[in-house]
């Protein structure tokens, strides 16, 4: 982890899991400056800014889902870097919900009621973050997406 040190005690088999921002919501990403979720529908991603408190909501439409994809593609490598403990099942979660909405935008239902269990782990901290970046930067892009 370039020159970091990080010592994490987890006892009988406990997960460190992110709380979702709303009930029926699926967290995909959680750093100490945003936090991401798709809605149980996989129709929506809600993001949280923590450091102004404000939620944004984007509709995932075919023309989202292709920088959602290069979205969690990020997230996934940022836990990789992160040596993150939780790297691959917060990708098989990120997978799940990506492939929902995907779905959803060829009429399928959702099938969320597989994720066992439904959560994500936190971003650990490696350094300057291409995935904060990015929501920074849809957020400016679009102050329409703001939740009031």
């Amino acid at each position: 982890m370039s020159g970091k040190s990080l010592t994490i005690v987890i006892g009988g088999r406990v997960q460190v899991g992110v709380y979702p921002l709303f009930s029926g919501h699926h967290a995909v990403w959680a750093s100490g400056l945003f936090q991401a979720d798709v809605c149980n529908n996989a129709d929506d991603l809600v993001v949280l800014d923590c450091t102004t408190g404000n939620k944004h909501r984007f509709p995932i439409t075919a023309e989202f889902l292709p920088w959602l994809r290069r979205l969690v593609g990020a997230m996934d490598a940022y836990d990789q870097t992160a040596e993150s403990p939780w790297s691959e099942h917060n990708a098989g979660v990120r997978a799940i919900l990506v492939n929902a909405a995907a779905g959803v935008l060829k009429q399928d239902p959702p099938q969320l009621n597989i994720l066992q269990p439904p959560l994500i782990a936190p971003a650990l901290d490696a350094g300057p973050c291409v995935v904060d970046d990015r929501l920074r930067q849809i957020i400016a892009e679009q102050p329409d997406s703001l939740i009031r």
